[in-house]
């Protein structure tokens, strides 16, 4: 008898095992998609600060000297994922989130994407260009739960780079800094139509001499009998810290106005002209006058750059014939006897 309530025993806990996993099985089942959510939600925000993070910096990067607002929001908006996705855009949220559920009201927001109640404590104050702050607030809607029972409402990021002036600096300068004043100055005249590495493609190249100095910084000119005068053709210029003028070379940089590598502007001009031909504006330049620099001046005061120009007036004397030169600035108009 002791055999047998010991077999009906074994049976009795077999029935309570299957009532357990029949009970405990959903709640196994809702925590691990809690899990789930959770993790997803976790990884949505991650990413959407990221996004806000790329837009900043990449934004920041078109601020500048006069200063744009559109160019800086649409760099915003192109590293941030809040364009439809192209080869030129980037940082699209995760998951295949619609373009449409990823929120943004443009830069320097008081408050995050349709929620008004939601205000940041300290807000810019004002767009970029007049504050120098670059401010990005982000928001995904409607992320679905894993059932789909239900929706979180608002994921929100943010991000804010801030523009500053440097007062003053101390130690040493990185050793990437390049060399403002080089040792040697050289102009390659090239044919544009072949390559920098083809025969040929250099026709002719002169040595620079250094004429003087402005605001601390050499001028390099072709003046002064060093070399011929630069004519109206294609020009690159090449600065070096070493003995080389190589193209390539350590301590050698080469610029020109094609490739967008620094090069502002070439000057020059030839003094052969016909006795009959009117007066010609044959090189113009700016000279500091009360700014800093006649080129680029960032300044909370008014200044005044002095433009200077050499006119050729073929072989006449402009004295002698009483020549008068008038010259439009804007919108005001000089005469000079």
């Amino acid at each position: 008898m002791t055999h047998g309530r010991f077999t009906a025993g074994v049976r009795e806990e077999r029935g309570a095992v299957m009532v357990m996993v029949a009970i405990l099985l959903p709640v196994l089942i809702l925590f691990s998609s809690f899990v789930i959510d959770v993790g997803n939600w976790f990884e949505h925000r991650r990413h959407q600060q990221m996004q806000a993070d790329a837009a900043v910096l990449a934004a920041a990067g078109e601020f500048g000297s006069p200063c744009s607002e559109a160019p800086i929001e649409d760099m915003a908006r192109t590293y941030g994922g809040l364009k439809p996705p192209t080869p030129n855009t980037y940082n699209q949220q995760v998951g295949g989130t619609p373009l449409e559920n990823v929120l943004f009201e443009g830069l320097n927001r008081k408050t995050w994407p349709n929620q008004p109640g939601k205000v940041d404590p300290d807000p810019p104050g004002g767009p970029p260009c007049e504050t120098g702050v670059i401010d990005v607030k982000l928001a995904e809607a409607d992320l679905p739960w894993f059932f789909r029972a239900a929706q979180v409402p608002f994921i929100n990021a943010h991000a804010r780079v801030a523009i500053q002036k440097v007062d003053r600096m101390k130690g040493l300068l990185p050793i990437g800094v390049p060399d403002i004043n080089p040792k040697k100055a050289k102009a390659l005249f090239v044919d544009e139509s072949k390559l920098p590495t083809d025969p040929g493609y250099v026709i002719k190249e002169t040595m620079l001499c250094r004429t003087g100095a402005q605001n601390g910084l050499a001028q390099w000119s072709s003046a002064g009998g060093c070399s011929p005068g630069i004519g109206p053709v294609p020009v690159r210029i090449v600065l070096s810290g070493s003995d080389s003028t190589t193209c390539g070379e350590a301590l050698v940089v080469c610029y020109d106005t094609e490739t967008k590598d620094g090069l502002v502007h070439i000057r020059g001009w030839s003094a052969a002209v016909a006795f009959s031909q009117a007066p010609k504006a044959r090189d113009v330049w700016l000279r500091s006058g009360t700014c800093p620099d006649g080129y680029f001046v960032a300044s909370t005061t008014a200044c005044a750059a002095e433009v200077v120009a050499a006119v050729d007036f073929g072989s006449s004397d402009p004295v002698a014939l009483g020549t008068k030169i008038d010259a439009t600035v804007g919108n005001k108009f000089f005469v000079k006897d």
